[in-house]
């Protein structure tokens, strides 16, 4: 039985989550700064009203867990293929060069052995999974180019923790020879295992798990199902964590493994509940870590410091990234939004602290900054799209850079793009994009694309495709697509953080032009630039419509009223409205039945045995024995009919009847048994 003194810190600590993140929510700030600042209210080193709560550390890494299964399930490896340049070049590249630069740092401003400083360097080499995936899961970033460079770092970021928390514990001996011998040792012996591992689990989820989860989908237990996916989750996090790897790898690699089966939308379902939640604790738990007298008396200090290393650390991504040949405006998302320090940095610090790698004081300094980047990544992630798209657009030195982006005048192939007239522009070639263009083939209408993914560009150029790789917020890029001469402009980009740039920049061009704008939910049409005069289709908007106008058929409006009720629907929202508003006139017209006779429909079916069956609808005279009338019969195959008097009914057949209640109570019991015995 748990202890009441746990249950009542455990009470403190939730309640004050609650109470802060919803004061965080009402006055514009994110909830997750909300659960951070509660946990350092109530914490140990604040009020000091909640001194330590038992489990709470382990629940909120179950958050963490939840986290990595949940992007891991919207995955494949597929997916994580794309992602090699960013993984490989982008990861390793920016993790090197963080470390190093704040290795120096640390030995010439702190005095700190080498090993020491290279390990400081490491800790603010990591950035946080936690936090950036959950911002970009939110805004649907995930798919968008500075999405997959983003990801890709944080993924080579786990996998990097893994061997210096193997080699960790060596940093504590006399001499650094012994420490390299052993760590090579210890790191034969973890690429060993983690090789068996991963071919186990390749094996696993080809042949084992398919068969696992088939057998018991066909239970049709939703329990059971969901006890399954806790199973993998966490089946193959302790087996990657007992084998010397990462818990929240572990888990992810588990998403990955069913991300391609007909299951894993419901395993997102069941599981993002659970994840949110559990996240909420995690949060909490690192507030708990602020020390405010610290935080109070070394203020000075600790902000000069979170200045130095996010300014530095963007930086250096902002360099890599550069090299790599990413756009100046990726490389400058990229690097803002992942200039935090991470969760795990956490984890390996106090690991360092056990061992003397760093003092306690250190460890405070470590904590407040490494927090207080945490708390700044919100904001960054909003305001990073649109600074680094300014920036990239307004430099004149980044305009006029060379071997990044295409120039028009470089080859014949866009030369003779440039040619092109009353063509179409595409903006992002992704679902909505390569649809459009193959439709635009299909009608022999020219097109142009402009795409910031190299990888996708690579790939439809070898199909043939008009693609450019560029960024179409500038100037040049559009140029290069032919915006001069279009008829047409689609923004079809994923990320609503590009759009409104990329829209002012159309405009600039090309005052005149007609702009179709593909935005996903309608919150995005607030960043929009009021003045663009962009026909703007609002996916989640249009999907909602095409649900009524078919819910309005089958409730009996005429066509014509449906499509004038869904044109002043479309026109609310192009005034900018995020609601229907639509006029009373307009929804008296749809002339719909009443409500009453609506209610007073009711389908029946009809079972083989029924009086019913072979019978027809004249022999049966079910009006003048019940008072209910048959309106329409629906059969398998035939569809439906309104039925005549010499209709013969047939088992499986759905019936429409109208009616009272009572009316349609004795017509289903003569249409089951038969009329009444007189």
């Amino acid at each position: 039985m748990i202890g009441s003194d746990i249950l009542f810190q455990f009470l403190i600590l939730i309640g004050a989550a609650t109470a802060v993140a919803t004061l965080f929510h009402y006055v514009k700030l994110p909830t997750i700064i909300g659960f951070i600042a509660a946990g350092a209210l109530v914490g140990p080193y604040g009020l000091g009203l909640v001194s330590s709560v038992p489990g709470a550390k382990q629940l909120s890494e179950i958050g963490v867990l939840f986290l990595m299964f949940s992007i891991g399930l919207e995955f494949s490896l597929r997916r994580i293929r794309d992602l090699k340049k960013a993984l490989l070049g982008l990861g390793v590249g920016q993790v090197i060069l963080t470390s190093f630069l704040f290795g120096v740092i640390s030995l010439v401003l702190f005095k700190m052995p080498p090993v020491h400083a290279l390990f400081v360097g490491f800790l603010i080499s990591l950035s946080s999974t936690a936090i950036v995936m959950k911002l970009m899961h939110e805004a649907r970033d995930l798919e968008t180019p500075y999405g997959n460079a983003t990801v890709g770092t944080l993924i080579f970021q786990d996998l990097a923790f893994i061997p210096v928390m193997l080699a960790l514990p060596l940093l504590g001996g006399s001499g650094i020879e012994s420490v390299s011998l052993f760590s090579q040792q210890r790191l034969e012996i973890w690429a060993l295992k983690f090789i068996v591992l991963t071919g186990g689990l390749f094996l696993a989820g080809k042949y084992v798990i398919p068969f696992a989860f088939e057998k018991i989908i066909k239970t049709r237990s939703k329990e059971l199902f969901f006890f399954a996916l806790i199973l993998l989750c966490f089946g193959v996090a302790v087996a990657m964590g007992r084998w010397g790897g990462s818990y929240s790898l572990g888990a992810f690699v588990a998403g990955v493994i069913i991300a391609e089966s007909s299951y894993a939308k419901q395993a997102i379902a069941d599981v993002l509940p659970m994840r949110d939640n559990f996240l909420g604790l995690f949060f909490t738990s690192i507030g708990m870590l602020i020390d405010l007298n610290f935080f109070i008396t070394h203020a000075h200090w600790i902000l000069l410091f979170l200045l130095l290393v996010m300014t530095v650390k963007s930086g250096a991504i902002y360099g890599v990234a550069r090299f790599l040949r990413y756009p100046v405006s990726i490389a400058l998302v990229t690097g803002l939004i992942l200039s935090q320090v991470g969760e795990f940095s956490f984890v390996l610090a106090e690991m360092g602290r056990q061992i003397g790698v760093l003092k306690e004081k250190e460890l405070q300094y470590f904590f407040a900054i490494s927090v207080l980047s945490m708390i700044s990544t919100p904001f960054l992630y909003k305001l990073a799209p649109r600074f680094a798209f300014d920036t990239a657009y307004h430099s004149l030195g980044l305009l006029k850079s060379k071997g990044v982006f295409w120039n028009a005048e470089k080859t014949s192939e866009e030369k003779k793009t440039l040619s092109f007239n009353c063509h179409t522009v595409i903006i992002g070639y992704g679902v909505a994009g390569r649809n459009l263009s193959s439709v635009l083939k299909t009608l022999e209408i020219p097109y142009s694309i402009i795409e910031m993914n190299y990888e996708t560009v690579t790939r439809a150029k070898k199909k043939g495709e008009p693609i450019f790789y560029g960024d179409a917020s500038r100037e040049d890029i559009l140029l290069t697509a032919g915006i001069q001469t279009a008829k047409l402009v689609v923004i079809a980009a994923s990320g609503a953080s590009i759009t409104p740039q990329v829209l002012r920049t159309v405009r600039t061009l090309r005052p005149d032009v007609e702009i179709i704008v593909r935005t996903q939910y309608l919150r995005e049409l607030e960043n929009l630039p009021k003045d663009s005069s962009a026909d703007v289709v609002v996916a989640e908007f249009e999907t909602t419509l095409e649900i009524l106008a078919r819910s309005l058929t089958i409730y009996g409006a005429p066509s014509q009223k449906i499509h004038k009720f869904l044109a002043e629907a479309r026109r609310s929202i192009g005034k900018g409205s995020q609601s229907f508003n639509i006029p009373a006139s307009v929804r008296r017209s749809l002339e719909l039945p009443a409500w009453e006779a609506l209610a007073s429909i009711r389908p029946f079916k009809i079972e083989e045995g029924f009086a019913a069956d072979g019978q027809s609808i004249a022999k049966i005279n079910l009006r003048r024995l019940s008072g209910a009338s048959i309106v329409s019969v629906y059969r398998p195959l035939s569809g439906t009919t309104i039925p005549d008097a010499d209709f013969l009914l047939l088992a499986n057949d759905i019936i429409n009847l109208i009616g009272t209640p009572q009316a349609i109570k004795a017509a289903e019991d003569i249409l089951h048994g038969g009329p009444p015995s007189t």
